[in-house]
């Protein structure tokens, strides 16, 4: 059995998971990310915190708290639990007068929700709220899930463990790698020689418009993933210039090597 080959297949679908949902984190490839989903409306609703009306004072600031030692924290949780906020949940203080304080559901094993309030801590008012089932878009949800189980938050142990399966099968696989690209090396009357790679220029024998197919695609994807694409520009260069190299050092039919 080549265990590089079947291992190699058996990951495919959590390395292509992993590099889905790892993209947001990348400086371009992330921007390029966050530009498509504002423009087709896919973000994470925003609780709003700006300062609140407060019954207690004429302007919305007098009467308002702002120590955080002196908030009805057990009114502010019951305040947003009644709005569907459950715990564990984050709580942050007001940052300047007038503000509400937040509380937002923190990740736990198996929760798929991230509720939110905003309290007004003088009267205990809820004045904005996001409801996840309510607000999130389906591929916000989608979104959100997926970094989740990126970082082993979403299913809990077993979330991690798999997550570690992935990463030993993926060094797994690079050491496999290494050892085929050895026992392949151009060594004549080598006892580990095991073949050849395959040749080069094999897309040249494919059609018109699946060598066409496969330029748009790798622009396409150089483009939405920059660094990728530079690196790959780099290996094609890098391949030609090679590739003309060796085909100067071959000798002509009918001279002498």
């Amino acid at each position: 059995m080549n265990w590089h080959g079947a291992t190699g297949i058996w990951l495919l679908a959590g390395l292509l998971f992993l590099s889905a949902t790892g993209i947001t984190w990348s400086t371009y490839a992330g921007a390029h990310v966050t530009e498509i989903r504002s423009a087709l409306n896919w973000q994470r609703p925003q609780l709003v915190t700006a300062p609140a009306q407060s019954h207690a004072g004429h302007h919305g600031v007098e009467g308002t708290v702002t120590d955080p030692a002196a908030l009805d924290y057990e009114g502010v949780l019951d305040a947003a639990a009644r709005r569907g906020v459950r715990m564990p949940v984050e709580i942050t203080a007001p940052a300047e007068p007038g503000a509400t304080v937040s509380v937002t559901e923190i990740d736990e094993p198996f929760r798929w929700t991230t509720n939110a309030a905003a309290v007004n801590p003088t009267d205990l008012t809820v004045t904005s709220a996001v409801d996840y089932w309510r607000d999130y878009s389906v591929i916000a949800k989608l979104a959100d899930w997926g970094i989740r189980a990126h970082m082993g938050f979403l299913f809990g142990l077993l979330n991690q463990l798999v997550l570690l399966a992935v990463a030993v099968g993926l060094v797994t696989v690079i050491v496999r790698g290494y050892r085929m690209w050895w026992q392949r090396r151009p060594t004549r009357g080598s006892n580990w020689a095991v073949g050849r790679p395959p040749a080069r220029g094999g897309i040249r024998a494919l059609p018109p418009v699946a060598i066409a197919a496969v330029g748009v695609t790798a622009v396409a994807v150089g483009w939405f993933l920059p660094l990728l694409g530079w690196t790959l520009a780099i290996f094609v260069v890098v391949d030609v210039i090679v590739a003309a190299v060796a085909g100067r050092s071959v000798p002509e039919e009918g001279e002498s090597p």
